[in-house]
Parts: C-alpha cells; sequence; structure tokens
C-alpha cells in the first residue's frame, strides 16, 4: 500500500460525501426527511445542521456520517431536542 492509496479517501468529491450522507444515512437508513437537514462538505469536512426527531437519531447520524468514505471531521449543528424529565414514562 502506498502513500496514494492511503490518501486517496480523501481525494472523495465533496458533492459525493454530500449527497451519500444525506440520502443514504438521512433518507435511507434513518428515515428521516432531509428536507429537516442541511448537509455541507468542505474539503472531505462534513457540517449537519437540522432538527432531529429525537436526540439518539441525531446523534446516530452524526456517527454515521463520520465513517462516511472521504469524511475528514463532522461538525455537529443539530438543534436536539429537550429531554423528558426523569420518570416521565411516555407509554402512559
Amino acid at each position: 500500500m502506498t502513500r496514494s492509496d492511503v490518501l486517496s479517501v480523501y481525494s472523495r468529491p465533496d458533492a459525493q460525501i454530500q449527497q451519500e450522507i444525506t440520502q443514504d444515512l438521512i433518507l435511507g437508513t434513518f428515515l428521516c426527511d432531509p428536507v429537516k437537514f442541511t448537509v455541507t462538505v468542505k474539503d472531505g469536512i462534513v457540517t449537519i445542521e437540522g432538527s432531529p426527531e429525537t436526540t439518539v437519531i441525531g446523534h446516530d447520524i452524526i456517527d454515521a456520517a463520520r465513517h462516511a468514505e472521504g469524511v475528514v471531521a463532522v461538525r455537529d449543528r443539530l438543534s436536539y431536542p429537550p429531554e423528558p424529565p426523569y420518570g416521565t414514562n411516555a407509554l402512559t
């Protein structure tokens, strides 16, 4: 493996990374409306803005984006929903 092989993941076009995160992850994997998110990519640095339905989904999207090919870093700019108070049972 040469140095260029190792660095080749960083040469993936930003538009491809943006499309993968928007279409494959946000829509395809997490079944969220991609209109609720803004994904920008510059030199492999991804910034994700928007409002996930839950904190867990938001964190999962950010984590999955970090593992996309060509991603150097992810900036989490999501607006997370407020957490319910402790002791609140959503099933009652």
